[in-house]
């Protein structure tokens, strides 16, 4: 299945599953995470869960030494970086090396909107 993350409830044409798992360092590659969370809660069945693994978002704050705080927190801002290569041999030849990702606080990704899903007999 190949499908916009946005529109993959709709590629799935309404199935729903026990688990939906979001893997390590996606959530950075999402413009809306509102959005995304919804589109989970839609994926998830009743008394499913999300399975989020992802990097801690104050990593993004810090400088390549990992020790030294270099950009705020609370930035907001699309980050774009433009480099040589890919993330995984940087001497690799390539046309396309921009890369946009936003950053999404802690706070931002635990009270994104959920769709409360109501189990039978109104629990």
């Amino acid at each position: 299945m190949q499908a916009d993350v946005y529109q993959a409830a709709g590629a799935l044409e309404g199935r729903r599953f026990g688990i939906v798992y979001s893997g390590l360092g996606s959530l950075r590659w999402l413009t809306d995470i509102d959005r995304w969370a919804r589109v989970a809660a839609a994926l998830t069945t009743p008394g499913g869960l999300l399975y989020l693994a992802d990097f801690h978002p104050f990593g993004d704050i810090l400088a390549d030494d990992c020790q030294t705080v270099a950009r705020d927190y609370f930035r907001r801002t699309t980050l774009v970086w433009r480099a040589p290569g890919t993330y995984a041999d940087p001497d690799a030849r390539a046309r396309h090396n921009t890369a946009y990702e936003w950053q999404h606080g802690l706070g931002d990704v635990v009270s994104a909107p959920r769709t409360r899903v109501r189990r039978p007999g109104g629990a």
